[in-house]
């Protein structure tokens, strides 16, 4: 039989993600696994009477979890015999295995255990954010710890036919955690496009985006009760009717934040009896865009033939937050003008009258220990508005709730409701959370943790310098405690798990 150093790098190299036949880290969907041991570890001699299973959480010290006699290991998955374990919660461990044998000895020592493989505990599914960006484009946003750099998949269908999803070809760097998509051609179809983006992480958790349907409807994707973390809903009855801000052929929309309006007309004719008056025309188009048009107001004016650069200005009181068209039809001197605008009348001008700000509330912060990496701290909050800004969120903390100055954490971030930021060193123990969102009509509505987060959760530490006896006499020294020498051939034990594979 070969050596059990070779044996253990086989069954490794069998194991191993192929990016690395010697990277032993490994991704965990669940938190409860199972570790085989090999059979050969029954045939060493001498023979160990004990195996132990000790775990650095987060690369610090590590700590005994688990401890089998040799012929009493635990059936898991396979019914091969092994550990069992079951982590606290998501983030990095590293282990390794000890043994023990009849007469007390042990190979390594504690002070002497090295890491034999490492487990990324990740239970969590990436967060996707999806939305239009002009008439044939899809912009995203994808987040995760743990993202698989080839994860990203774009797919599209036509609305309406095949009910299959078709894969956008890749590019040849792939598509990016943050990127954008174009069709270029899609202009020149009569038919809806419907959009999803997919990501995966390396624990194979695999999260879509909502549905984005090109050139945009406007209308809410079909709820099919399933909304995946991170992707947006507009709150129920919500205007789901509204034209959106990508429709070819209609004007640009202006956001405002204000009921109190000047409609600046550009008389682009004036005959030789002038301008006498402009009539306007207004109505809501929020939930029906192709509703009957009404004369708003008739602004009388004194524009002179050949006046240069005529224009009128004409005050307007929006009734209530949606959004508004607008048609201006000019009046001559003579009495002469243009028929008042039918109901499916392109406006000449949209304003959305936005005066509510986003309601925003912070879910849950949460404090990873990071040993050597760092602590980090998991952001998860709510934002909700109707006219909501691309990349709208800014994250912030500060040391009192209360405080004039905040200290920026994240800037202009898509609303993807979760965020995991990398904490500073230097930055204080205990702190409170700030999550703001902006929409176009530049209302900022925010959100402040209740309580103060903590952040520092590592423990401290101490040596002993030396030990003296009292009197003042030498130190005495300590003997060392019996150690079996390693055996040269008995470096590693626990053979890798196929963890997006292992039950219990």
């Amino acid at each position: 039989m070969s050596s059990f150093r070779t044996w253990t790098l086989l069954a490794l190299g069998s194991l191993a993600a192929p990016a690395a036949a010697q990277d032993r880290t490994r991704y965990s969907p669940q938190l409860d696994i199972g570790f085989p041991v090999p059979a050969e570890v029954k045939d060493l001699n001498p023979r160990p009477a004990k195996l132990r299973l000790y775990s650095s959480v987060n690369r610090g010290a590590f700590a005994m979890v688990s401890e089998r006699a040799i012929d009493d290991l635990a059936p898991i998955a396979g019914r091969r015999p092994g550990f069992q374990y079951s982590a606290k919660a998501d983030g990095e461990e590293e282990f390794a295995v000890q043994l023990v044998y009849a007469d007390g000895t042990v190979s390594p020592s504690a002070e002497k255990l090295r890491t034999e493989f490492r487990v990324i505990f990740d239970t969590r599914p990436p967060a996707v954010s999806l939305n239009a960006d002009g008439a044939t484009t899809v912009a995203w946003s994808a987040q995760d710890e743990n993202l698989d750099a080839d994860g990203i998949k774009l797919e599209c269908r036509w609305q309406n036919g095949d009910s299959a999803w078709h894969s956008v070809p890749k590019p040849r760097a792939g598509f990016a955690a943050r990127d954008r998509y174009t069709w270029a051609n899609l202009a020149r179809e009569n038919r809806i496009l419907e959009v999803r983006v997919t990501a995966k992480d390396k624990a194979g958790h695999e999260t879509s985006s909502r549905i984005v349907r090109l050139p945009s409807t406007g209308g809410e994707p079909k709820d099919d009760g399933f909304v995946p973390r991170g992707a947006e809903r507009l709150p129920v009855g919500s205007g789901g009717g509204r034209l959106a801000d990508d429709v070819p052929g209609q004007p640009q929309i202006i956001y405002v934040n204000r009921k109190e309006l000047t409609i600046k007309s550009k008389l682009q004719t004036v005959t030789r009896s002038g301008v006498s008056a402009v009539h306007l025309f207004a109505k809501p188009v929020t939930a029906n865009p192709n509703g009957a048009w009404s004369l708003a107001k008739k602004q009388p004016c004194n524009i002179q033939y050949q006046e240069p650069n005529p224009s009128v200005e004409i005050p307007f009181l929006a009734p209530d937050d949606g959004r508004y068209g607008f048609i201006v039809i000019p009046e001559s001197g003579a009495g002469n003008r243009d028929r008042d605008p039918v109901n499916n009348a392109i406006a000449q001008h949209l304003v959305e009258v936005d005066t509510k700000p986003p309601v925003v509330k912070v879910r849950r912060t949460t404090a990873i220990p990071g040993g050597n990496t760092g602590t980090k701290l998991e952001i998860e909050w709510d934002a909700d508005d109707l006219n909501m800004m691309t990349d709208p969120i800014v994250i912030e903390y500060a040391t009192e709730k209360t405080a004039n100055q905040w200290i920026s954490i994240a800037e202009r971030i898509p609303n993807s409701r979760r965020y995991v930021w990398e904490v500073p060193e230097k930055t204080p123990f205990k702190i409170f959370v700030k999550v703001r969102a902006t929409d176009k009509a530049t209302n900022t509505g925010e959100a402040i943790t209740n309580e103060a987060v903590v952040i520092d959760l590592d423990k401290p530490s101490a040596t002993i310098e030396h030990v003296r006896p009292i009197g003042g006499l030498s130190p005495s020294a300590i003997p060392p405690t019996g150690e079996r020498p390693p055996l040269s051939a008995t470096p590693s034990v626990l053979s890798v798990p196929d963890l997006t594979k292992t039950g219990k």
